[in-house]
């Protein structure tokens, strides 16, 4: 399985202690979990209500399991070079920045769209896939907020991120 050639990513998390001051409540890199095709996925946060509760003890990442939550969530996911991603569709609306190299977002409708550093993609629950067509690693920030089912002519078009290994 390859291992992402990136920069490991720290997470920095600001919190309250006892005296309502703020600090660190926790600073460390990531470790990834290991997808389909290669993809390495990093949770950052999550969230269990929206608005979101600034008040939790502890890291809600340890006892996360799944690709959505009823809240927020923030990733990073590094894709391999010269890769395929899986096609998938999730019910969420997803604001996804492209932060280092080059991706090529692809809808079933067979659009393509070069997505690159700094570039920002809104997807609202669409079906899609991300492909890897350079030589270089590549990574993307996803806020991924939950959403209604697209309804489209009458049917409502579900979930099934389980096609890309994250549950």
């Amino acid at each position: 399985m390859p291992s992402s050639k990136l920069a490991p990513v720290r997470r920095i998390v600001i919190g309250h202690d006892n005296n309502a001051h703020s600090t660190i409540k926790y600073d460390s890199q990531l470790m990834s979990e290991h997808l389909t095709m290669g993809v390495e996925v990093k949770t950052l946060w999550i969230t269990d209500t929206f608005p979101a509760n600034t008040n939790i003890v502890g890291d809600p990442t340890e006892s996360h399991s799944g690709f959505m939550a009823p809240g927020s969530l923030i990733r990073v996911v590094d894709f391999p070079p010269q890769s395929q991603g899986a096609t998938h569709r999730t019910v969420s609306l997803d604001y996804i920045i492209l932060v280092k190299g080059s991706l090529v977002h692809w809808t079933d409708d067979g659009s393509t769209t070069t997505v690159n550093e700094g570039d920002v993609l809104v997807q609202q629950g669409t079906m899609h896939r991300w492909d890897n067509n350079t030589d270089e690693w590549a990574r993307i920030v996803c806020i991924i907020l939950p959403a209604t089912e697209p309804v489209v002519n009458g049917p409502k078009l579900g979930d099934d991120s389980h096609l890309i290994g994250l549950s």
